[in-house]
């Protein structure tokens, strides 16, 4: 690992480079390449979703919108014409 870079996380974890445990390890290899830590844990969890579950997602989006509001409020008014 380069000299800079120790001196940088030996700053941070206020300690020396061998010292440090597992996980800083981890970080600070992930600190030293630029790369993210953490994970989309959305896109992960959206990835396992079965069909059933998916189809029901975009129902209840529809269900949700003001297209589908206004289109049962069209339609409710016109039944209470159609039964007056």
């Amino acid at each position: 690992m380069d000299q800079k870079i120790k001196e940088i996380l030996e700053k941070l974890f206020h300690s020396k480079y061998e010292h440090l445990g597992e996980r800083e390890k981890k970080i600070a290899l992930h600190l030293a390449e630029k790369t993210p830590i953490s994970q989309n844990v959305a896109r992960i969890f959206s990835e396992h979703l079965t069909l059933g579950q998916r189809i029901a997602d975009r129902v209840t989006a529809f269900g949700g919108s003001w297209t589908f509001i206004s289109i049962f409020g069209a339609v409710l008014f016109l039944w209470i014409l159609l039964n007056f």
